[in-house]
């Protein structure tokens, strides 16, 4: 780091540019003309879909969002899949 730039000023600094950064992707995204993105809800049907996205995640990707080395077992995938139940109950 500069000896004149405090950590504070530094920290700052890369917020704002973080920023930028973000605001200029979602700049340039919406000006490609790209199709609208399209939200459904996930059902059992998505869960080979859910395990290839599983397995394209790095070995990093996996423990970060797991905070282990986890692989996917069939009823992690039933979970995953099936939102309409929380904890046993329909969802509304």
């Amino acid at each position: 780091m500069h000896p004149f730039i405090s950590p504070q000023i530094a920290e700052e600094r890369r917020a704002r540019l973080r920023k930028e950064a973000d605001a200029a992707r979602l700049a340039a995204a919406a000006s490609s003309g790209a199709s609208r993105l399209r939200c459904r809800v996930l059902d059992p049907s998505d869960i080979d879909e859910i395990k290839d996205l599983f397995e394209r995640l790095s070995w990093r990707s996996r423990y970060l969002r797991f905070m282990s080395p986890r692989t996917l077992t069939n009823s992690m995938l039933r979970y995953l899949a099936d939102v309409t139940t929380i904890g046993g109950s329909v969802a509304p």
